[in-house]
């Protein structure tokens, strides 16, 4: 290292021994050093790097070297701190179209793992499996080692990643998001990335029973073959307080006795009483996906009796999301599976019965503001969105404190709504999200809503924030605009009743 940081060292030998002593330092576990190291090859300094040639050479021909080494060395450093300048150097190689090794992409993803980004890690892996397996972009050059970016410019089809090698390093970013999801609260996240992850590792579909959930997990081939997948799956579970299927899961697996079960620390020790409710949500999301997947082998545009159908089994899986205390889970689910149904097929709806049932909850559709922004984010306003799903997304939205988000989701999935269309449980739901932003604008909307959307919880609603707030006055107008509109209910009239005693009447109590 310190011959190679002598500006005279990079004059006689060349630009390549910055790389040597990269190399060296993260071999010798000094990663931070590695960095330094690479900050001062690249700060321009170096005159003698710069002016460096030979045989018509220049130190820009080393520069990917050094950026792939950087990033190794980036994922190395466990404190964090290098997620934003690992995701600069990426771009960088993205926009020139340059090749990376398989350890600068963990390298990245630790990166991020690091410091907590569990949005930037989710677009990462969204980018690779669109890039590498499903090839839906421009496709990631990506080599086994390193030091082959030195002869980048002779790379072919040969030269990369063997299908092993592909699922190999899938396992281990998805190894690596998944850990940041659990570690930052978001458990559903975690374990439906693994079974969207699981359809490019394996294509393979078993059925099984809806009481066989450990069973179920374990047919993804993905967590079976990849013991931090699994560990990572076990934790997840127990943070939504699954544990029997947790229990079932280290009895049945030939691994699951080695795998040490914690809860994070800190805030997140909270324990979760959801279990049912993401078990169902399990269920739901899975037939959401097979369905998913058939659309996309398929091919052409989906009949309005399959859209309604897959729209029930979607909203129903988002809903059994956002009651599992997930409301994040429920938005990728809608962004992953809209993104693929917006471009697919038609007269699927015999294999959706089979998927989802017919005799269930009523139709469903999509949206999208995406909490994760991407080039094939969807746009609500382009989209006939129905109200059940998209009243699960202003839900969502509202559950993760995006009142903003929530109030836009309905303006803009409402845009293409004919007045045939009534929007009662999306309407209610951003009456709810209002109530966070302004409570005046929250009266505003009621004064507007269709007289076929007001329920007696809507004005239940109001009421509960008015006392919340302690504006007992308030809850006496509230009361007599559910009694002129037919929805008086039993906890209105408690609530008023609570008013009455709360506030000064001239006329007495």
């Amino acid at each position: 290292l310190d011959l190679a940081l002598d500006s005279n060292s990079v004059s006689s030998y060349g630009p390549s021994i910055a790389s040597a002593a990269m190399l060296a330092c993260i071999e010798c576990s000094r990663s931070p050093e590695a960095i330094y190291a690479y900050d001062f090859f690249m700060s321009g300094d170096q005159s003698a790097a710069s002016e460096w040639q030979w045989a018509g050479g220049d130190s820009t021909a080393v520069i990917p070297l050094r950026r792939d080494l950087a990033l190794q060395a980036m994922g190395n450093v466990k404190k964090g701190g290098f997620g934003r300048d690992a995701m600069r150097i990426f771009g960088e190689i993205l926009g020139e179209d340059s090749p990376l090794s398989t350890n600068a992409l963990l390298g990245l993803a630790h990166s991020l793992e690091h410091d907590g980004d569990w949005q930037s890690s989710i677009q990462l892996l969204k980018g690779f499996l669109d890039s590498v397996h499903r090839e839906r972009s421009t496709k990631w050059r990506i080599l086994s080692d390193a030091l082959e970016l030195n002869k980048s410019d002779n790379v072919n089809d040969e030269e990369t990643l063997t299908r092993s090698e592909q699922n190999d390093l899938l396992a281990n970013i998805l190894a690596s998001v998944m850990r940041v999801c659990y570690y930052e609260g978001q458990y559903g996240l975690a374990i439906l990335l693994c079974s969207i992850a699981n359809n490019s590792y394996d294509h393979d579909w078993v059925d099984y029973k809806e009481n066989e959930t450990a069973k179920a997990i374990l047919s993804q081939k993905i967590v079976v073959e990849n013991d931090q997948i699994l560990e990572a799956y076990i934790q997840s579970l127990y943070g939504l307080g699954c544990r029997r299927i947790v229990d079932e899961l280290l009895n049945e697996s030939q691994n699951g006795r080695n795998i040490t079960v914690f809860m994070p620390r800190g805030s997140r020790q909270k324990r979760f009483t959801h279990a049912e409710s993401w078990i169902n949500a399990f269920v739901a999301m899975g037939r959401v996906l097979e369905a998913t997947n058939a659309i996309r082998l398929e091919g052409s545009n989906i009949s309005h009796e399959s859209r309604l159908l897959f729209e029930r089994g979607l909203g129903r899986a988002m809903d059994h999301c956002i009651d599992s205390e997930q409301p994040a889970a429920a938005l990728y689910l809608f962004d992953h599976a809209s993104a693929i149904v917006a471009k697919k097929d038609s007269s699927l709806a015999e294999r959706f019965k089979t998927f989802f049932g017919v005799d269930d909850a009523s139709d469903y559709k999509k949206t999208s503001e995406a909490i994760f922004q991407s080039d094939d984010a969807i746009d609500l306003k382009s989209l006939r969105l129905s109200d059940p799903v998209l009243a699960a997304i202003i839900k969502a939205h509202g559950k993760m404190g995006q009142s903003e988000n929530a109030r836009s989701a309905f303006y803009d999935g409402t845009l293409h709504s004919d007045d045939s269309a009534i929007m009662t449980q999306s309407a209610n739901n951003t009456l709810e999200a209002l109530l966070d932003i302004d409570i005046d604008e929250c009266m505003s909307f009621l004064d507007a809503m269709d007289v076929e959307c007001v329920n007696p919880s809507t004005f239940v609603l109001i009421a509960k924030r008015y006392a919340q707030n302690g504006t007992w006055p308030k809850i006496g107008e509230v009361y007599n605009r559910a009694r002129s509109a037919g929805c008086i209910s039993e906890e209105l009239g408690l609530i008023t009743m609570q008013a009455v005693c709360e506030s000064e009447l001239l006329d007495g109590k």
